[in-house]
């Protein structure tokens, strides 16, 4: 079976799931509610969903190449720290270290609106543009920008 990746995004009323192909396919996907709940108990629930959906395409979990995760918020994607989302009203939450606890496999973490700008610029428009602006409404409303080919993170990472 080929390698797949988890998408993970944590928004302020629900958390959408995705098991994709290698080539961006999306293979399966899930959606769970996410109500006002301390950061553990969230990401337990996340954690159980990733593993149901997982059991739907891999039951062994051998295939992941890695997990993506999006949050709303400052985020210091180099540690995969939620330094704060006021969506969730997360604090410097250690969310790489949680999820690599497990599934054994690379984790990145990154700002919802970061991580919507870079999918678009990689996979819808297979990197043919060199600057793309993405704004994304939800909860909240985000930016994120593609420059050069590359994911602007501004000043806070």
């Amino acid at each position: 079976m080929e390698k797949t990746a988890i998408g993970v995004d944590i928004g302020g009323t629900k958390v959408k799931l995705g098991v994709v192909s290698k080539t961006g396919k999306l293979i399966n996907r899930s959606v769970i509610e996410n109500t006002p709940r301390s950061p553990v108990e969230c990401m337990k629930r996340i954690v159980s969903a990733v593993s149901s959906l997982l059991r739907t395409v891999d039951g062994r979990h051998k295939n992941i190449s890695g997990i993506g995760i999006a949050v709303a918020g400052d985020i210091d994607c180099r540690n995969g720290v939620v330094r704060f989302s006021p969506n969730l009203g997360w604090r410097n939450v250690e969310i790489r270290r949680y999820f690599k606890g497990h599934f054994k496999t690379d984790v990145f973490v990154e700002n919802d609106a970061n991580a919507a700008a870079w999918g678009i610029y990689c996979v819808e428009l297979k990197r043919k543009l060199k600057n793309v602006v993405c704004i994304t409404l939800g909860t909240g409303v985000g930016g994120g920008l593609v420059i050069d080919g590359r994911l602007y993170r501004g000043s806070t990472g």
